[in-house]
């Protein structure tokens, strides 16, 4: 709902991704230079530079390779990001062949199964940042712990994101630099399980399956258990005991390096 990204659809985004995917021709016919790419990902500065200005007189192609290199900028810079933010793998380009078989797949459980790991990667001592979208992460919060939320001038519109953008922000009540002043208000805090009663919005039943469901979020080599049955009150239904959450490690250790890319 932040974002408006559609959790419907195929719910694997797993398509088979090899190596030799990266020597395939990026979009209309042009190979980015050597410089542009590093491993099996490329900058997305190179994409931005090369793909921005689109020529009203563009051929359909064209327009179609500026789409991809937008919607690869979008997918490295925000939605399913590096720690490097600066470059997206190109096994995403497998997906955006056909940009109508796309608007097919369910990007909105691929971008939560790469924040899911990216957050269980932060936990370790070791490790000062994280990748996914951070700022799906920041809106969930704000929207349900008011108590370290700035106080925002804007309306509540959809995209629910833009609530919180830069402007009309007062960041005055919220803790800066302040630990122990975050532990009391926490320990005292309000949380809104259900942040968006005031929509009117009617959610058909296949929608509700949709989001309760206690399932498997892929995308690619990643897999992530979605727990819903350990936070049922913000779908409004009685919060039994749960069961213990299943042990994920076996499938956290198969990742894209050391030469492992068939996924």
């Amino acid at each position: 709902m932040p974002y408006f990204l559609g959790q419907e659809g195929k719910l694997s985004l797993g398509e088979r991704y090899t190596k030799g995917a990266k020597k395939f021709p990026l979009v209309g016919g042009v190979i980015p230079p050597q410089g542009a790419t590093k491993g099996n990902s490329i900058k997305l500065k190179w994409l931005k530079d090369t793909f921005d200005d689109v020529d009203e007189n563009a051929s359909v192609l064209e327009k179609q390779a500026s789409c991809r290199a937008y919607i690869l900028c979008m997918i490295g810079g925000l939605l399913m990001s590096d720690k490097s933010n600066n470059r997206v793998h190109l096994k995403y380009l497998s997906l955006l062949g056909d940009l109508q078989k796309a608007s097919q797949y369910s990007w909105g459980s691929a971008v939560l199964a790469s924040l899911y790991r990216e957050l269980c990667i932060a936990t370790k001592p070791s490790v000062m940042s994280m990748g996914g979208c951070a700022l799906l992460l920041q809106n969930w919060a704000w929207y349900r712990l008011s108590c370290v939320a700035p106080e925002s001038l804007n309306p509540w519109i959809f995209p629910l994101a833009q609530r919180f953008n830069s402007d009309g922000l007062n960041f005055g009540k919220v803790p800066h630099n302040d630990i122990e002043g975050y532990r009391k208000t926490i320990d005292h805090m309000m949380f809104y399980w259900r942040p968006y009663l005031m929509f009117q919005h009617e959610v058909s039943e296949e929608e509700m399956v949709t989001w309760t469901a206690c399932t498997y979020l892929h995308c690619f080599h990643i897999v992530e258990k979605h727990h819903t049955d350990r936070v049922t009150l913000q779908f409004d239904f009685h919060q039994q005991i749960p069961q213990l959450p299943e042990d994920m490690r076996a499938y956290h250790e198969v990742d894209m390096r050391h030469g492992v890319d068939d996924n």
